[in-house]
């Protein structure tokens, strides 16, 4: 398809912005659909989505709207909107604008279809240790993520890759894989690939709560989880009621420990090393409350060396 198409975009965060940079860049980008801007942190400090400070200095037109619907619809009807491009919008697009663009709507999900159906794919492939993960472009249906799938990337996944190194890398594949899309997108609606629900796994929102570790786990699983978990919501455990987010962890060499899961078995410049179910995981980097992140390869405050005469953690 040589004609630049014309394209409205729905989007919220960071993972969004390169297919918006792609889209400015060779098609005719209209006007995105991005999140009301929402109270974020402590402070509870209304903050713009990654999308709309994107349209702000890219001079795109954005509109905010609380559910797309029957309005919403129309105006891609009466502007004769190609395609409309979706990648973690954040909810529900209903059918009367599924319907609305004359190729239907796109979206630029974040697993390899039909694994990991769902809002949070990148961490339950990390959590269940996936040997490998990556992008689908599939066409949006009524079901979530069930549609049929026009093109996949994989990227394997290392001990090095937690969430945010994952999203980043699967933001720049998704534009790269849309772009492809787009390029031959009547051929693309004849060489699609229907999803077999039979081997559908599911990956619902993530709760704070789920962050916290547990010490009863296998070290595998206690590395997969604090990988998960960074850079939102961050693994976390607890010392006498003191929550303590766990940056990063790497794996301990095996030796018996006659002391329960979550006692504090040594604590030095080079991380904390805290017995697991079977061996022990050495903490590198965490952070108090109240306090910076600390590298524990670098250096060794006194309230983390406190830590050694502690109780350990709790689940």
């Amino acid at each position: 398809m040589a004609d630049k198409l014309r394209v409205v975009f729905a989007g919220t965060p960071e993972f969004a912005i390169p297919a918006l940079d792609m889209l400015h860049e060779n098609h005719q980008l209209l006007w995105v659909f991005t999140q009301p801007d929402a109270k974020v942190g402590r402070g509870q400090k209304v903050k713009p989505s990654a999308v709309k400070i994107w349209c702000l200095d890219h001079h795109i037109p954005f509109l905010q709207p609380d559910k797309l619907g029957v309005d919403e619809a129309s105006m891609l009807i009466e502007q004769s909107v190609d395609v409309m491009v979706v990648a973690a919008y954040g909810q529900l697009v209903p059918s009367t604008v599924l319907s609305a663009p004359r190729w239907g709507c796109l979206n630029i999900h974040a697993s390899l279809l039909p694994r990991w159906r769902g809002a949070s794919p990148i961490q339950y492939a990390l959590l269940h240790g996936d040997e490998k993960t990556g992008v689908s472009i599939m066409q949006m249906e009524r079901g979530l993520d069930t549609g049929p799938v026009f093109l996949q990337k994989s990227v394997c996944l290392t001990e090095d890759h937690n969430a945010q190194l994952v999203t980043n890398r699967l933001a720049h594949d998704g534009a790269d894989a849309l772009q492809a899309v787009l390029s031959r997108l009547p051929e693309c609606f004849q060489d699609k690939s229907i999803q077999d629900d039979t081997l559908a796994t599911h990956a619902p929102k993530i709760e704070k709560s789920q962050a916290l570790i547990n010490w009863s786990s296998s070290q595998s699983s206690i590395l997969q989880h604090v990988r998960a978990f960074f850079p939102w919501p961050t693994a976390f455990t607890l010392c006498q009621g003191v929550r303590i987010k766990v940056i990063r962890a790497v794996s301990e060499p095996f030796q018996e420990y006659k002391v329960a899961p979550g006692s504090v078995v040594s604590c030095a410049k080079g991380g904390v090393v805290v017995r697991c179910l079977d061996g022990a995981v050495r903490i590198t980097s965490l952070q108090f409350p109240g306090k910076n992140t600390v590298d524990l390869t670098q250096t060794l405050p006194g309230y983390v060396l406190d830590l050694a005469d502690g109780p350990g953690f709790t689940n």
